[in-house]
This record gives C-alpha cells, structure tokens and sequence, in this order.
C-alpha cells in the first residue's frame, strides 16, 4: 500500500515538473529581452509617479514667471458711459443744455517702487521652488532607475537559477535513462533505478 502511493506521489510530481517546464519554456519564447539600458528607459517613459514630477517642474516655472509680473507696471483702463434722460438744466437762473450722452474713459499705469521687497522675496521663493521641484525629480529618476536596476538583476538572478534548475533536471534525466538501462540488463538492482527516478522527479 505504501508502494503503490509512493509511485503515485512519484508520477504526479513528474507530470507536475513537465507541466511548469513546458508553461514556462513557452512563456520564455514570448516575452521580450530589454537590456537594462532599455528597461531603465522603458520605466523612465511609463512611470505616472516621474510623470507627476515633471508636471510639477513645469508648474513651478509658471509660479516664477507669475512672480516675475510684480515688476512689471501694471495698466488698468476704465470705461464709463451715462445717459441723461432731460439734458437741460438750471444752472442758477440760466437754463444749460448738456450732452444727454456722457462718456468717460481713464487709463492708469502703476509701478511699484518698493513693497517691503516682497516682490522680489515672491520671486526668489519662486525660484527656489523649481530649484526643489528639479531636485525632487532627480531623485524620484534615481530611485526608480535604481528599483529597475535591482529588479533587472533578480531576474537574470531568477533566469540563471531556472537554466541551472534545467540543466540538473536533465542531468538527472540522462543519470535516470542509464541506470534504467543498466537495471534492464540486470547490472544494477531495481532500489537504485527507483532513486534515480526519484531524484529526477
């Protein structure tokens, strides 16, 4: 009884090995090899959290040209018009008649002098906001550079190890085939065929 459910834990394991082998031999003849150079690249470009942070350098240079108005005069223009329903008028004793259309338009330029250098502490802080921005985005590239980097190795890592674990598969393949073929010509006895086979599965 126990034979017989040694034999059967025997061939399920077999069958099992050949199952992950043959899914995992053509799983590798699909996918496709990028070098680190490309994998680097590759993330750099798809990447939403580094996306994000080039976004943010953009919008701190919009801040610091923002800031970089308050120098600059600023031009206000005003527009009035009024309609007057009865344009004669007593001015004392003397009836006036005035325009019943009154129109007014004025135009103001204002040049800030000095403010305490708030405009020019606007600006510096601008500055050095895409000069933090510009930071921050060198470091997310390297730590995303550096997590592909790791990533990249533990996979020739994981690759080498299968094309090893394939190698002492086969190789226990090859040593199972001639202790079978030594046990059919009654050179070696049916325990050591069976270790093999077993050491194979």
């Amino acid at each position: 009884m126990k034979w017989k459910r040694f034999m059967v834990m025997v061939m399920a394991s077999i069958f099992l090995c050949l199952a992950i082998l043959s899914d995992y031999g053509a799983a590798r003849e699909l996918k496709k090899v990028y070098t680190l150079r490309e994998a680097v690249s590759e993330a750099l470009a798809n990447n939403p959290t580094f996306r994000a942070k080039m976004e943010e350098i953009e919008q701190a240079v919009q801040v610091k040209n923002q800031a970089r108005t308050g120098f600059l005069p600023k031009l206000s223009t005003e527009y009035n018009y009024t309609r007057l329903g009865n344009p004669t008028r007593n001015v004392g004793r003397l009836p006036v008649t005035v325009s019943a259309d009154n129109f007014s338009w004025r135009t103001a330029l204002r040049q800030p002098l000095f403010q305490g250098f708030e405009i020019l502490s606007q600006y510096e802080l601008a500055k050095l906001g895409i000069y933090q921005s510009e930071t921050e985005f060198e470091l997310a590239k390297l730590d995303l550079a550096l997590g592909v980097k790791v990533a990249y190795f533990d996979i020739l890592i994981a690759d080498a190890a299968v094309d090893v674990a394939e190698r002492d598969v086969a190789a226990r393949k090859s040593n199972a085939d001639v202790v079978r073929s030594f046990y059919k010509v009654g050179m070696k006895p049916i325990n050591e065929l069976l270790q093999a086979e077993v050491e194979w599965a």
